[in-house]
Formats: structure tokens, C-alpha cells, sequence
């Protein structure tokens, strides 16, 4: 998300959906909810129980996001980068620069990391006399602005949430230079190569343009733009000009209400302010210091200037830089130079569409052997032998020997994406085993929470938690009654995992000191399941317990909680739960669900059927279960007595129960078979032949043959009338039926 922060959507999309009248019908929600949708659908919270939507409120111009909390963080983050998008120009290419290891498995598995088309240059133009002499002035205006021919300059990076990171930017006539925690940019001209420390790959294109905006974004007052790049890339005029200052305009040509006022001193050349306009109105300034660069959002009327949501601070600067050219200096990284015809990643990429893995396995073992050292290749090597390795066998030596190989070159990114999942032959216990050898003292933290996620799939607790520590430290247990960020109570929850498999006691503490706002539920859910797992259903029924009664939630999201909480519990509490959420379901829902259904075919004791009779208050769902309890009981006092009471249960004046399926309970009991028939026919009820037979058989038990003759030629009589409806739709169909 911090690089999504710097790839902004361009001012044109921006500017549609905001105007200067503030007109309802000018503002384009669908647009929103997508981009907001866009982050979300890859979030923590995919796949959790609450009813997740967006919710347009015209009369208040608002839009209301009903989502749980870990993806409310994610909608936070997305709103930041779109405030933060407001004062940037026209950018080109905005597409994500992986950084996240997940994310970057996306782009990895297709053989490509950097997700950026070429663009074609445009064709270049004579400038008219006219332009020329506007080019002119420009660069005029812009001498007031100091740009030496070649520096380095080393930023530290602050955001809103208090994360740093360190900015290197080096120029010189030739290049440009970032270097990044998680990527270098190296730019020549129309070519860029980016470099990823973490996997070892270097990806070389014609990306001069696209990189030079990412830098853009990351030093949004261009301290690395050259005046005469400005004056190509704005209309610049002068705002205002005094003996101490000057204040030029910079516009886009074709995004005229979107404008910047940038102010540069007169004595070092330097800016000091640097203001973003949306239709004339402010909507994030940069004001700078020496060595310092501060960003805020605009205050409201009559309120404090608001808290920097970025700061930039100078650590250090050099006057002489050196920036290698574009292909040299990159020892051990593979170079993927997709300027060239046929590089040997898309002839693997293409072997591989054409389902040859094998001989795509076979070319990269070539490779292997003019570049050994290459860990960005030993793991492909070792992947692509993972898909020739059925599950249930182990990994071939020469996987292993090159995930060794990977685990001792030192990059993060390739070594967090040896896990269980990818490597279904390692298995969780296997990545573990690879790692035994790696001091856990000097990991990194962010290899040591990978591996203390295996350690969790693995079931090894003890070890978890080592890794545990080493990743976050021995964190304080978190407070009830105090809101955590989603950090802490992401490494809550991973504690309170790892100790359910080695002192379940303990990890019911941490549980319960949990917060119990409604932005932690999610985590308080999965603290409840894990402790489940380690049987300890009170404690966990408690958690759910808290977050289901809860009186905001909608009837569909407490039955999808309830049906989660079944998921963790067993028998009894299991099958009151699942009764439960169907009770929670509108009638005409009930049925489609299942959830009665799965109680019924777990087929619960006669004894448990009755306890959880008691707890239901819907009649059509008591009427269902006291029909299977009736076909299922092994009692036979019970069983006659749910009988006899559902043989006179009405549903709208009709019957709830066949007579068939009635008299067939009662073979044993001609006289109750008798009396029950003659009491339908006297309310005026036709019975079928079926059950006439049975009825016949219970008169002839009893000696009195002539009657069910009677009975019979009286049906005849009326021709056979077929016995009044049953509404399938009493008990939802299934049980104790034609």
C-alpha cells in the first residue's frame, strides 16, 4: 500500500469527480467504490462472514463502506493516496511497482516483476517560432531555480504512520538514479533498468518515461527534473514576484483547473512552498525548510494548520555523483534485458505457455550453469521442478540443492517466498528444515514472521515463537477497553496461535485481552478459532459469543457469525449454532441454506434433538426437527408421542404431515391407525389409496373388515378424489412427505 500511495490516478479522473458546484449529479460513485474495491478484494478480510458493500448516501454527498476492520485500514490507505493524488501532474504510467512479496509472486509467476508497458514516444514536433519564444520565457522564469549539473542526495522518508525509509537520488547529465528500499531505478535516456535487491533480478526496457514519474512521486517537488524538463512538462507563468521571492504557475496544458504555485528564494534558488490547486481550490501543499520537506493537507476554516502527513528530511548531499551505465555493475543479478530479441526468461516464459515445462526446466539448468551464483534463477530452477513433483513425494536433490542456495544468498524476497504452499513436496516442516542453519538472532524481521507463519502451519509452536520474538519483539499483551492498530493485533493474533499448540491457557489470556472494538472483531474471531483448534471451546464460544450479540450487526451477518461460530465448535453447541443462523434468515431463506440440513444429516441422539428442540423459537423449523426425531428415535414411548402430536399440527387449516407417513409410525397401534382416519374423514379429508390400505389392515386387525369395505366403495363413490394439498413449503420439503 505505501507504493500504491506513490502512483497516483491522473488529475483528469481526479477532476471529473469534483466540481465547482458540487452538483449531486456530478459526482461519480461507481468510480469510488471501484478503486476502493480494487485494494479490498485482495485484503485480509476476503473471505470473512460480514455482508460487505458500499453504500451510496446522495442527500449527504457521502458514501458508506459497511466492511469489517482489517479492510477498513486498507479503504483508509486508499483514501490517503487519493488526497495525495490531488496536487501531482499527469504521470503516464501508473501501474504498481511490486514491493509486497505477495504481490510480487503475481507478477514473478508470469516471468515479468515489472508490470509497465512501453510507450512509444511521440512524434517529435518543430516548436513554431511563436512556441519557441514561449520556451523561452519559460526557462527565464525558471533560472530563478537552482539545478546543479550532477548530485546525490540521500531523503529519509517519513508517512503518516510514523514508517520511514531512506531515498537515494543521484544525477548527472547522463542518468538518473533511485534507490529505493525494495527497487533501484536506473534511467538512460528512453531505457530504465529496475533492480529488486530482495529477488536478485534486474528488468531493463524501454521505460525511461515511467520511471522518471515513479521518481516523480516519490520527491513530488522534482528536486531531480532539470528546468528544461519542466518547461516541457508545464505552461509556466509568474504568480508573483518580489525582492526576496518568486511564485511561478505551473499547469498541465490539457488539465487547466489543476495547477501548482511553486515559490523558489532568490538567494539559494531552492523552493520553499509548493502548493497544489483543484479548481482554484488548495488541496495539499508541500512547505519546505532547509533539509526539510513537510506535507499537510489543507485546514478547514478557522482550524489549526493540520498534522504533516509526509516529511522529507535531507540526511546528507554531495555536489559530485557517478551513476554506472545502464547494463554494468549488477554482480550475481540475473539480467532480464527485454530490449532483446528471444532473452532466455521469454524463451522459459513461451516454453511453458506451450505446456513443454520440462524442456523450459531443461534451458534453465543451461543458465544455471554459466551464472551458479545467481539466486534469482536457482529459484525458478527449484519452482518450476516443483510442478514435475507429485505432492506426496519429496523434492528431487536438485530442488533442494537450489533452495540452499537461495536461503544462504541473503534475498529476502526469494527466501519469503519458500513455503508450504508454493512447495507442496517441502511442506511447511521442509521450509523449516532449510532454515535450521540461519542464526535466528541476526534474521531479519521480515523472514523471521515468514518463517514463524510455517512454524505455524507446522505445528511446531516452540520455534514459532522464536521467530516470533525475533520478528516483533515479547510485544505487551493488548487491553480490552484500548483500540490497536492492525499491525498489533495482526502479531497478537500470530502470539496467540503459536501458544494455543504449546499453553492453550496462555493464548486464552492474550485472547481475551483483546480489544473488543468493533475494528478488532475480525482478529478476536480468528483468536476464537484458533483456540477452538486447541480445545478450548468454552473460551472460544465466549469471543464469538461477544461479537454476535453485538446490536449492530444486520439478521445475515449474525447468521454468517453464527454459522462460523458452528465451524469451531462440535455436537451440541455445533448444531445449536447452525439452528441458530437459520433462525437469524428470513423464512423464505431458511430452507436454501442448509444449515438445518447439516444438522439432520449429522444425525444427532434422540436425547440431543430434544435439548435442541428446546432452543428454537421458528414453529417450521420445531416442526422439521420433531419429524426426523419422530423417523429417527429409538425410544418408542418418544417416538409415538412426537407422532401423535404432529398428526395434529395444521399449517393454514392444512396438514403438516402425510396421514401415510402417520399410520406407518403407528403399524403397531391399529386402534390410534382406526380412530386417526376416522377423524380425518369426519373433517372432511380424502385419503389415498396407500394409506386406505393401511387403514384396511388396522380394521381387519381389529375384526372389522366390513368397514374398511364401506370405507373404500365410499371413496370410489366419489371417484376417486385425490386428498386435499400439502404445501411442500411447511417444513421446506425432505422429511415426513409423499
Amino acid at each position: 500500500m505505501n507504493d500504491l500511495r506513490k502512483l497516483p490516478v491522473a488529475p483528469d479522473a481526479l477532476s471529473s469527480s469534483v466540481s465547482a458546484g458540487n452538483t449531486l449529479s456530478q459526482y461519480n460513485f461507481n468510480s469510488l467504490i471501484d478503486v476502493l474495491r480494487d485494494g479490498i478484494e485482495f485484503g485480509p478480510d476476503y473471505n470473512n462472514p460480514f455482508k460487505q458493500k458500499f453504500i451510496p448516501n446522495e442527500p449527504t454527498q457521502s458514501l458508506i463502506a459497511r466492511y469489517s476492520s482489517p479492510d477498513h485500514q486498507i479503504i483508509e490507505e486508499t483514501l490517503l493516496q487519493l488526497r495525495r493524488a490531488k496536487y501531482l501532474s499527469r504521470l503516464g504510467s501508473r501501474s504498481q511497482l511490486p514491493s509486497d512479496v505477495n504481490h510480487a509472486w503475481s507478477q514473478l509467476s508470469r516471468f515479468k516483476m515489472t508490470p509497465w508497458q512501453v510507450i512509444q514516444p511521440p512524434a517529435v514536433r518543430v516548436k513554431t517560432d511563436a512556441q519557441q519564444r514561449e520556451l523561452t520565457n519559460e526557462l527565464s522564469l525558471l533560472s530563478i531555480r537552482k539545478t546543479p549539473s550532477q548530485s546525490q542526495q540521500k531523503w529519509r522518508h517519513r508517512s503518516s504512520d510514523q514508517t520511514s525509509q531512506n531515498l537515494v537520488v543521484i544525477h548527472t547529465a547522463e542518468r538518473l538514479e533511485l534507490r529505493h528500499p525494495e527497487r533501484i531505478l536506473r534511467i538512460e535516456g528512453r531505457q530504465a533498468a529496475v533492480a529488486y535487491p530482495e529477488f536478485g533480478l534486474v528488468e531493463i526496457n524501454d521505460w525511461g518515461d515511467q520511471a522518471r514519474q515513479s521518481i516523480d512521486q516519490e520527491l513530488p517537488w522534482l528536486p531531480h527534473r532539470s528546468n528544461a524538463e519542466l518547461a516541457e512538462m508545464f505552461t509556466i507563468s509568474q504568480e508573483q514576484d518580489d525582492a526576496k521571492s518568486r511564485t511561478l504557475k505551473l499547469i498541465q496544458p490539457h488539465t487547466p483547473h489543476a495547477f501548482v504555485l511553486a515559490t523558489f528564494d532568490k538567494t539559494s534558488g531552492l523552493p520553499t512552498a509548493w502548493q497544489a490547486y483543484v479548481r482554484n481550490k488548495l488541496s495539499y501543499q508541500l512547505t519546505m525548510i532547509p533539509q526539510r520537506v513537510t506535507a499537510h493537507l489543507p485546514a478547514q476554516p478557522n482550524a489549526a494548520q493540520t498534522a504533516p502527513i509526509e516529511q522529507w528530511e535531507l540526511v546528507n548531499s554531495s555536489a559530485t555523483a557517478a551513476i554506472e551505465p545502464l547494463r554494468s555493475g549488477w554482480n550475481s543479478w540475473f539480467i532480464a534485458d527485454e530490449t532483446e530479441t528471444g532473452s532466455p526468461l521469454d524463451q522459459i516464459c513461451d516454453i511453458i505457455q506451450q505446456g513443454k515445462p520440462a524442456s523450459a526446466r531443461k534451458l534453465l539448468r543451461d543458465l544455471l550453469t554459466q551464472h551458479p551464483d545467481q539466486a534469482f534463477l536457482h529459484f525458478l530452477s527449484a519452482w518450476l521442478d516443483e510442478l514435475h513433483v507429485r505432492p506426496d513425494k519429496l523434492p528431487t536433490p536438485e530442488q533442494l540443492a537450489s533452495l540452499k542456495v537461495v536461503v544462504q544468498s541473503g534475498r529476502g524476497g526469494l527466501m519469503r517466498l519458500i513455503d508450504g504452499h508454493r512447495f507442496v513436496s517441502l511442506g511447511a516442516g521442509g521450509v523449516l528444515k532449510l532454515f535450521a542453519k540461519q542464526p535466528i538472532e541476526t534474521m531479519p524481521a521480515s523472514l523471521a514472521w515468514h518463517l514463524s507463519d510455517q512454524a505455524l502451519q507446522a505445528g511446531q509452536g516452540e520455534l514459532g515463537l522464536k521467530y516470533l520474538n525475533r520478528a516483533v519483539g515479547e510485544a505487551p499483551p493488548a487491553q480490552p477497553d484500548k483500540a490497536a492498530s492492525p499491525l498489533i493485533l495482526e502479531q497478537s493474533l500470530r502470539r496467540i496461535q503459536l501458544l494455543a499448540l504449546q499453553d492453550p491457557d496462555k493464548a486464552v489470556e492474550l485472547a481475551t485481552a483483546l480489544p473488543r472494538d468493533p475494528k478488532s472483531w475480525e482478529w478476536l474471531l480468528l483468536a476464537a478459532e484458533s483456540l477452538a483448534n486447541a480445545e478450548r471451546p468454552e473460551a472460544a464460544a465466549r469471543l464469538f459469543d461477544e461479537v454476535i450479540n453485538h446490536p449492530s450487526h444486520t439478521p445475515h451477518e449474525r447468521s454468517g457469525l453464527l454459522v462460523r461460530k458452528a465451524g469451531s465448535q462440535t455436537d451440541y453447541e455445533r448444531w445449536r449454532a447452525l439452528i441458530a443462523a437459520t433462525e437469524q434468515l428470513p423464512e423464505d431463506e431458511q430452507s436454501t441454506h442448509g444449515y438445518l440440513d447439516t444438522v439432520l444429516e449429522e444425525s444427532p441422539d434422540s436425547a440431543t434433538l430434544m435439548r435442541l428442540l428446546k432452543t428454537i423459537s421458528s414453529r417450521r423449523l420445531s416442526l422439521r426437527l420433531r419429524v426426523f426425531a419422530a423417523d429417527h428415535a429409538d425410544d418408542e414411548t418418544l417416538r409415538l408421542r412426537l407422532v401423535t402430536e404432529l398428526a395434529q399440527e395444521r399449517w393454514d387449516n392444512e396438514l403438516v404431515v402425510s396421514p401415510l407417513w402417520v399410520v406407518r409410525h403407528w403399524l403397531k397401534e391399529p386402534t390410534r391407525i382406526v380412530d386417526y382416519a376416522y377423524s380425518l374423514l369426519r373433517q372432511g379429508y380424502v385419503l389415498d389409496e396407500p394409506t386406505l390400505i393401511e387403514v384396511g389392515h388396522a380394521l381387519n386387525a381389529q375384526g372389522r373388515a366390513k368397514e374398511y369395505q364401506r370405507i373404500q366403495s365410499r371413496r370410489l363413490e366419489k371417484n376417486s378424489q385425490p386428498p386435499s394439498d400439502i404445501n411442500p413449503n411447511i417444513l421446506g420439503g425432505g422429511v415426513g412427505f409423499f
